[in-house]
C-alpha cells in the first residue's frame, strides 16, 4: 500500500492554500481605499472625518468577506479532490487554511500605505496625507479557516460514503 496519494493531498492543499492567501490579500487591498487626510496641530486626521471611519471598516468588511468566500470554496474543493482519508484532509485543511489567513493579512499590512502619524509630527498644518490600514482583529481574521471548515464538513456530512485511496472499506469489497 502506498502513501503517494495521501502526500501528493496534502502538499497540493497546503500549497493551494498559500496562492489563495496570497491572493486574497491582493484582492483585499484592490477593494479597500486607503483614506485621505490632513495634518492638524502635528496630527493626522482622516478628511472629510466619516471617510475615515468608513476605510477602517471597509478593510475588516472586505478581509472577511473575501476570507469567508475562499475559505468555504477551498473546503469544498479539498473535500471533493483530496485522495487523503478524512483526517489527514482535515489537518492539511486546517494548518492550510490558517497559512492562507497569516498570508492574506501579512500581504495587506505590507502593502499598506504608512502610517501617517509620524510624518504628521513634523508636518505644516494643511498637508494632506494618506492614511494606513487599520489591520482586522482576531475576528476577522479567523473567518478563512472557520469557513474552510464549514465547507470541508459540510461536504463529508453531505456525503458521508466517500470512498478514500487507503481507507479499509475500499480495499475489503476488492
Amino acid at each position: 500500500m502506498t502513501r503517494r496519494p495521501t502526500v501528493i493531498s496534502v502538499a497540493v492543499i497546503l500549497l493551494w492554500c498559500a496562492v489563495l492567501g496570497d491572493l486574497g490579500g491582493r484582492l483585499w487591498m484592490s477593494r479597500w481605499h486607503a483614506p485621505q487626510g490632513v495634518v492638524s496641530g502635528h496630527t493626522w486626521y482622516p478628511d472629510p472625518w466619516d471617510a475615515g471611519s468608513r476605510a477602517d471598516f471597509a478593510a475588516t468588511a472586505w478581509f472577511t468577506l473575501i476570507a469567508l468566500g475562499l475559505g468555504l470554496a477551498t473546503g469544498v474543493l479539498a473535500a471533493w479532490l483530496s485522495r487523503a482519508g478524512e483526517l489527514v484532509t482535515l489537518v492539511a485543511l486546517v494548518v492550510g487554511s490558517c497559512l492562507a489567513a497569516w498570508l492574506m493579512y501579512r500581504h495587506g499590512v505590507h502593502t499598506a500605505p504608512p502610517d501617517p502619524a509620524p510624518i504628521a509630527k513634523t508636518a505644516k498644518d494643511g498637508t494632506r496625507l494618506i492614511g494606513t490600514l487599520v489591520a482586522p482583529g482576531w475576528s476577522a481574521r479567523v473567518c478563512l479557516p472557520l469557513a474552510a471548515l464549514i465547507g470541508l464538513g459540510g461536504w463529508f456530512l453531505l456525503l458521508p460514503d466517500r470512498k478514500t485511496v487507503g481507507s479499509d472499506e475500499a480495499f475489503s469489497k476488492a
